[in-house]
């Protein structure tokens, strides 16, 4: 249960390393979990007539002194869910990325530290980052579903999938609002084929206050 977030360095087109990384206030060790990942190449893609996009940018903005805003290539016809992840390790201080202020053709996202120091400084990272149509959609016999969920906090929240699966899916989450100003992230309790459990986690860096008001998520 404790503050983690996934680090990653070294992309390259037939690989990556990967580690978890606790916040500077826990001691760095930590058990093992697993991770879902999707490796999109940088473009626009069609998957049965829904658009998809991945992108990267580079920056230091702290999400405290300001967002960066990232546009489509084309807009979409409704706003699409949208997963970030920092993919350098230029810094190694605790960090991660919050998005907000999604529409249809644009979003803001921008780094985030531990909350006992995010309002300081970091280090310039590359943030890798996929746009995808809200809905269900079949490519080649791989079932996908995507969409945006609202009303998720600290507690434990259950999510029942719309599609039917054979087993248990790839899952990845990310927060996709900024309503609550302390550092967070989901993290998922539990995926089965029908449904996963999933809730925010703010860090105990600074104080050991972990309630967070309600945010949205995009799950894939």
């Amino acid at each position: 249960n404790d503050s983690v977030v996934v680090r990653i360095r070294n992309v390259s087109p037939s690989s990556f390393e990967c580690r978890l990384q606790e916040t500077s206030n826990l001691d760095g060790s930590h058990p093992n979990e697993t991770i879902s990942y999707i490796v999109g190449e940088e473009g626009t893609w069609n998957i049965e007539n829904n658009m998809v996009e991945f992108g990267k940018i580079s920056t230091n903005k702290m999400i405290l002194r300001g967002f960066v805003r990232v546009t489509y290539s084309t807009p979409y016809s409704s706003i699409p869910s949208i997963f970030t992840q920092v993919q350098t390790f230029n810094d190694s201080s605790f960090v991660g990325t919050r998005t907000k202020s999604l529409t249809n053709s644009s979003f803001l996202v921008g780094l985030e530290e531990e909350e006992r120091y995010n309002r300081g400084t970091h280090g310039t990272e590359s943030i890798g980052w996929m746009s995808i149509q809200q809905g269900i959609l079949d490519s080649d016999g791989t079932k996908i579903e995507t969409k945006i969920v609202g009303n998720v906090t600290h507690q434990n929240k259950t999510i029942q999938y719309s599609s039917t699966f054979s087993s248990e899916p790839l899952l990845l989450t990310k927060l996709v609002s900024h309503k609550g100003r302390d550092s967070a992230n989901t993290r998922i309790v539990s995926n089965s084929s029908t449904q996963f459990t999933v809730k925010i986690r703010e860090d105990t860096s600074k104080d050991r206050e972990t309630r967070h008001i309600k945010e949205n998520i995009s799950y894939l």
